[in-house]
């Protein structure tokens, strides 16, 4: 059977499973998405369009500009299914609670409790109640861990609050604001976008079934 693809700009064959990354932008998109709020139209236009009238999805997130602000402009439900980027908010936060823990930062249980709930609600295995149930205990766990006064250990149970926003865009950029409280270097921005990236990639793949809300 022949490898399904998506077209990009000009006609030519891309990989199927680069269909949500190859979204296209343009600029008139980012000032609609408020991205002049963020960044002044200069900033904008030599970032992103020196050349072409529009960009990738994959492209924005390459940049080496501030992810967390880029991904509240771009990784929007207009470009990418409420499912796909709450799954890419759940892959983030996963990400993150594992990185903490190897750095030995404490991780209430109640918060992997909730991200585990989270990832099982993404993949239509578990209801809305009991995603609110592991939310309120979640919520619980943030309070407690307040006041240790760690900023990691926050950032962390904060995150995992963020994936259970109703709005799939909204639980992306609080998911990412997290990470980069607990880790904000230039090299972790640049792997937080390879990590959407990763994510839209596999949810692009043929015949991968994501949660239908």
């Amino acid at each position: 059977m022949a490898k399904k693809v998506a077209r990009t700009k000009g006609g030519r064959a891309a990989p199927a499973e680069l269909a949500h990354a190859q979204r296209k932008i343009t600029f008139d998109d980012f000032v609609r998405w408020g991205a002049l709020k963020e960044y002044s139209e200069k900033q904008v236009r030599t970032a992103f369009f020196r050349k072409d009238d529009s960009v990738t999805l994959a492209h924005v997130l390459s940049r080496p500009i501030n992810v967390e602000c880029l991904a509240c402009i771009a990784m929007r439900e207009e470009l990418i299914p409420r499912a796909v980027l709450h799954d890419v908010a759940v892959k983030l936060v996963r990400s993150l609670l594992a990185r903490l823990t190897k750095d030995g930062v404490y991780i209430d249980f109640r918060t992997r409790r909730l991200v585990d709930t989270a990832q099982r609600w993404v993949d239509g295995e578990v209801s809305l109640g009991e995603l609110n149930a592991a939310r309120r205990l979640g919520h619980r766990a943030w309070e407690d861990v307040a006041l240790l006064q760690d900023t990691r250990v926050s950032a962390g149970a904060r995150a995992a609050l963020s994936i259970t926003h109703p709005s799939s865009s909204a639980a992306v950029c609080d998911a990412l604001r997290d990470a980069c409280v607990a880790y904000g270097s230039r090299a972790d921005h640049a792997a937080y976008g390879r990590q959407m990236l990763a994510v839209l990639k596999e949810h692009s793949k043929p015949g991968k079934r994501g949660a239908q809300r």
